[in-house]
């Protein structure tokens, strides 16, 4: 099977797996080309297991004579649809994405069902996704690249967990790389808040743990096993995708963390990290959540300490 194809979202419907998972789900969807009479889709920019971009012109920006009338709008798929839930769930975590913001984070605008098609409105980005860099490069991205890519998603991460909101399926996927290497976390829109929900509350009986959005090459154990997801479940996936940037390989060979915790996998350090910075790295790894970083600034600390990006930071403020 493709990486391409390994990397597809599943949705995980508590107590079981859902078709999606099995191959057998309902799949991409067919939207009408125009939504809400308003955003004309006009090409399609990629589609995953939990969606399909299009770039998208906004009808109200073209009579407003706005130059940039173009935004991306993400049409969620069938599975989605279909489970009694999702709508109530995504159209939350959404609204909870907006406030987040971030540079290192997409913009979301707004979230909207079109009859039975729901789907979020974003800014359109440019550049690439991460999982693309990372087959372009096997042997990882050269230095420049890579450490302004993990200096920005860390930053995202960061920034998002300091909210309360946990992404719960961080891959390759879900980053988008601009043509200056910044990065921008995706998907937050359909992501699981659970530390948010458990200390604040929800006016719903709709419960989000029963929404399992999760990609197994990059999903924690405790996730595998449906636990409700934290920081640390997402530093799990944050270490397999900075190995990944780095190496330009998966450090169990894509096996899930179930199986490689089983099996005993242990991954190898890579050439271009210190020791300092690999210890960090390999605790992201680890298979027992209570034995990982707590949060993405320390793995920051730790890894960005001897990047290019550090020391570039360093000459600026000297030579002012």
């Amino acid at each position: 099977m493709d990486s391409a194809d390994q990397d597809i979202t599943v949705l995980r419907l508590d107590p079981s797996v859902s078709k999606t998972a099995s191959g057998e789900g309902s799949g991409e969807a067919d939207p009408p080309r125009v939504l809400k009479q308003r955003f004309v889709l006009e090409e399609k920019l990629g589609s995953g297991g939990m969606g399909t971009v299009y770039k998208a012109k906004d009808l109200r920006k073209v009579e407003a004579r706005d130059r940039q009338p173009f935004l991306a709008v993400k049409v969620l798929n069938n599975d989605f649809r279909e489970h009694p839930e999702a709508f109530i769930v995504l159209q939350r975590e959404a609204a909870k994405s907006q406030a987040l913001s971030h540079q290192n984070v997409v913009t979301i605008f707004d979230f909207d069902k079109d009859g039975d098609v729901p789907f979020i409105i974003m800014e359109l980005l440019e550049g690439q996704e991460l999982a693309d860099l990372i087959r372009a490069y096997p042997n990882g991205l050269p230095d420049d690249m890579a450490w302004k890519v993990i200096e920005g998603m860390c930053a995202g991460l960061q920034h998002a967990h300091e909210a309360g909101i946990v992404h719960a399926d961080f891959k390759p996927g879900n980053v988008f790389v601009s043509p200056e290497s910044s990065a921008k976390i995706l998907d937050f829109g359909i992501a699981r808040a659970a530390q948010m929900n458990q200390r604040h509350g929800e006016d719903t009986e709709c419960d989000p743990s029963r929404l399992a959005a999760l990609t197994p090459a990059y999903a924690s154990r405790e996730m595998l096993n449906g636990d409700n997801p934290e920081v640390r479940d997402d530093i799990y996936s944050l270490g397999i995708v900075l190995y990944l940037v780095l190496t330009g390989h998966h450090p169990f060979g894509r096996t899930s963390a179930a199986d490689a915790a089983k099996e005993g996998l242990r991954p190898e350090r890579p050439k271009r990290l210190s020791r300092r910075q690999w210890r960090m790295l390999e605790r992201c790894l680890r298979f027992n959540r209570a034995e990982r970083p707590t949060t993405v600034a320390m793995v920051a600390e730790h890894l960005l300490e001897h990047s290019p990006c550090r020391w570039r930071e360093a000459s600026a403020l000297v030579a002012t």
